[in-house]
């Protein structure tokens, strides 16, 4: 639970920042009190990471942190009070669609002009305010520490030998077979992993020769897939050494003139993978000793520090794929895998006995945010799959993701790559698994039962799962003020709401499989926080209202179904009405053979939607039956290339979709 208001954090403290201006202050009457409420919010963060470790095992704290959850809840209601004051001013002033759009920051605070609504709202932060100090004096109670929170992770002068040489100019029996000799030596498994090999001789003798011979045979070839030659001069640069080593590795040194740090990355750049070093011209050990020694044996040392950590989990198949997620997000240097090693959440108690430890280390691993989408994972029900295109809306509704800096006029312009970010991370970290049927594109996936569990057991005090409440018309849909989320999936509804404008709040609607659905009401226009639209499955014919380009926040649009005006007011959109939506990344536009050539499928405008990665045309069964007639071919391929003109890889994906029913 406490990650769910680590998580909201960031979305309070910004509610504060749009309120702390100093026309709110003359308005509201409270100049004191908003200061008040952004330092007890920043006072109180600090205890949070460490509260989520003490509630699992102290109940005192579990109650702690729902009275502090309780007020998170009751501040982000005051933003939606302010959103749905700030709307009705607005309309009752005949405010252009522009400004309706300007969202819930500092734009609303200018129109609250209604004193017993300040009144109302002042009277509220007075109350909260006085609720978080005591929420923070009963802090010190439980000695919470403040615990870092989780953050959005040449060679010296001198002639050099290389390994390059001319195989024909060297002869010789002997050579040949001391060449196959240590070849075999190099690369034949022994006890050791890190081998060290001599060659040693007076100079003149052919000791390099022999190391370039080795260097270039086909087994060593194929056996090591990173190799390094290095040439020392009696009079080398310890920095330039380890840099001109990471650069051969294949790794970035970044300008690092700390040997500290190189000799880490060394290390972690030689853990990617099996590697022959050879060092050439050495005149003395210092070289290795004192400098290349150290990051080579850390390789060996990181493999014992991985072994220790599989040990740590029993044998168990599905810790120790978890644990392996874990370790891929984490720098291949010994300090961080001795930190997981090491991790107090080996030890934790208070864990049912089926839960695994190291399923909660790597949930500990998390930051706040991405703890908040693994848990909301496990409120679809067991043998579900989660579809990336469903679960990524859900947790932007749900206000879990954050861009790292929420200052920029451009907040929410991409919250869903964000969250895209946070579905593949979770799936690197095998706490999600790609579904059968979409292991390369990961366009769905599962949770594991026992990774269910424990996710059901840490947020125990939060789910809420309805299921299996299907309504057969629109009408009786209620209208909560705060929702913002809406799934009609796979239902009988033959309607939406004639007054759905209402859910101001609303940003994702689904409506697919809903067959009976035959229109869109044309106050859906009026949602101009929506991000979603989808609508694959509904009737064949669904009319969707004019006006539908005001809706320019929209990032999803499926199911989006073309008609021709032909009376020139029938009320419904046509095709160039998707101009307007500059903000889209995902389109599918259907009944395509309802648009002649000449007509304005030009005006969609998708040469210039920067954002779209996803796009695909649909002709319905009739149509394609059309296409046998070359004319009508003909024109259904200009309507592609109008469509998409300017955008020449999209008509390559269009041409594919292009004869889809």
């Amino acid at each position: 639970m406490a990650a769910i208001l680590d998580a909201m954090g960031p979305y309070v403290m910004q509610l504060i920042a749009d309120m702390a201006t100093e026309e709110v202050k003359m308005l509201l009457g409270i100049s004191g009190d908003i200061e008040k409420l952004e330092n007890n919010m920043e006072s109180i963060k600090c205890f949070l990471a460490d509260a989520e470790r003490k509630r699992i095992t102290e109940l005192r704290v579990q109650r702690w942190v729902q009275k502090l959850k309780n007020a998170m809840y009751d501040a982000t209601g005051i933003l939606d009070l302010c959103q749905i004051e700030a709307d009705k001013q607005r309309e009752s002033k005949g405010s252009s669609t522009v400004e309706k759009a300007l969202g819930c920051c500092r734009p609303l605070l200018s129109y609250l002009r209604n004193p017993v609504f300040a009144h109302k709202i002042g009277s509220r932060i007075t109350e909260l305010n006085q609720r978080l100090d005591n929420i923070y004096e009963e802090a010190h109670k439980f000695n919470f520490i403040n615990l870092v929170s989780h953050p959005e992770q040449r060679m010296s002068t001198g002639e050099k030998v290389t390994s390059e040489f001319v195989e024909s100019a060297i002869v010789g029996e002997k050579i040949e077979r001391e060449t196959r000799e240590l070849a075999q030596m190099l690369t034949i498994n022994g006890h050791h992993d890190i081998k060290v090999v001599a060659i040693v001789g007076t100079g003149g003798m052919g000791k390099t020769t022999l190391a370039q011979k080795i260097f270039n045979e086909t087994t060593v070839q194929g056996h090591f897939k990173v190799k390094i030659w290095i040439s020392i001069t009696q009079h080398f640069d310890e920095v330039e050494l380890l840099r001109t080593a990471i650069e051969h590795a294949g790794g970035v040194h970044g300008g690092v003139q700390d040997k500290t740090l190189l000799s880490r990355r060394l290390t972690n750049t030689l853990s990617l993978c099996r590697f022959l070093l050879v060092l050439d011209d050495v005149w003395s050990n210092v070289a290795w000793s004192n400098v290349l020694s150290v990051p080579v044996h850390g390789t060996d040392h990181l493999k014992v520090v991985g072994m220790k950590i599989i040990s740590k989990c029993g044998g168990l198949p599905l810790a120790i794929k978890v644990m392996g997620g874990l370790l891929s997000t984490k720098p291949r240097s010994e300090s961080d895998w001795e930190a997981v090693l090491k991790h107090h959440a080996w030890s934790v108690a208070g864990l049912p006995k089926e839960l695994d430890n190291a399923i909660y280390l790597s949930y500990e691993d998390l930051s706040p945010q991405l703890k908040q989408c693994f848990l909301y994972c496990s409120l679809f029900p067991k043998g579900t799959t989660i579809w990336r295109s469903e679960v990524v809306p859900m947790w932007i509704s749900e206000g879990f993701i954050h861009p790292p800096d929420r200052s920029t006029s451009s907040y929410d312009d991409w919250l869903e790559e964000i969250a895209e970010g946070y579905y593949q991370e979770l799936i690197t970290r095998n706490l999600i698994e790609p579904a059968t049927e979409s292991a390369l594109t990961r366009y769905s996936c599962t949770m594991h039962d026992v990774v269910r569990s424990f996710a059901e057991f840490m947020s125990k005090e939060e789910s809420l799962v309805v299921q299996d409440q299907q309504d057969d018309g629109g009408s009786k849909i209620s209208h909560p003020r705060h929702l913002r989320y809406l799934n009609l999936e796979d239902t009988n509804i033959t309607r939406l709401p004639g007054d759905i404008h209402r859910m101001k709040f609303l940003q994702h609607i689904v409506v697919h499989g809903c067959p009976q659905l035959d229109h869109l009401p044309s106050c859906i226009t009026q949602l101009l926080h929506l991000r979603t639209l989808s609508m694959y499955g509904s009737h064949d014919n669904v009319l969707i209202p004019k006006g539908f380009g005001q809706l320019k926040n929209l990032r999803t649009l499926y199911g989006f179904r073309v008609h021709l005006d032909k009376n020139g007011g029938t009320g419904w959109c046509s095709l160039e009405e998707i101009g307007p939506l500059s903000q889209l990344r995902e389109l599918t536009l259907h009944g395509l053979e309802n648009v002649p050539a000449s007509s304005s499928a030009g005006m969609a405008m998708i040469s210039s939607k920067e954002h779209l990665h996803l796009l695909a045309l649909y002709w319905s069964s009739s149509g394609f039956m059309g296409l046998r007639d070359e004319t009508n071919k003909q024109q259904q391929q200009r309507v592609v290339e109008e469509v998409t003109r300017g955008r020449r890889s999209w008509t390559a994906q269009a041409r594919r979709f292009g004869l889809r029913s």
